[in-house]
């Protein structure tokens, strides 16, 4: 009997493929998504230095400077998107009305590809 060899994934990468997963399922739709791989070097280097703060956050957070973003988005961790905005550079975005707790925040470029997926906390 021959055995199977499955190569190891690494951990950024099982984290990527299991929040997927989760945001899919618990949504019950698809979500239009590109994998890293996909990406062209450049892009993969400015996806990996997108970042949401402050987290935890009470009334808004913001999002450092990228020119892939385009769209952001709020889900709560069932899978319901609560908010949705148009990126500008340096914009605050405000998540004050939102009840506490842990939100998926979704960074979308071109052609709704998803760039990455934060977790913040609204206290």
């Amino acid at each position: 009997m021959k055995s199977i060899v499955i190569p190891t994934l690494t951990y950024a990468i099982m984290k990527h493929l299991l929040l997927s997963f989760f945001l899919v399922l618990a949504a019950g739709s698809a979500f239009a998504q590109v994998s890293v791989a996909n990406l062209q070097p450049n892009q993969q280097e400015q996806s990996a230095e997108l970042r949401v703060y402050p987290n935890p956050t009470i009334s808004h957070f913001e999002i450092n400077d990228n020119d892939l973003v385009q769209q952001v988005a709020v889900f709560n961790l069932v899978g319901r998107q609560v908010k949705r905005y148009s990126y500008a550079q340096g914009e605050k975005y405000y998540v004050g009305d939102l009840p506490r707790g842990m939100y998926l925040v979704q960074l979308v470029g071109n052609r709704n590809a998803v760039l990455t997926t934060r977790r913040i906390n609204v206290r």
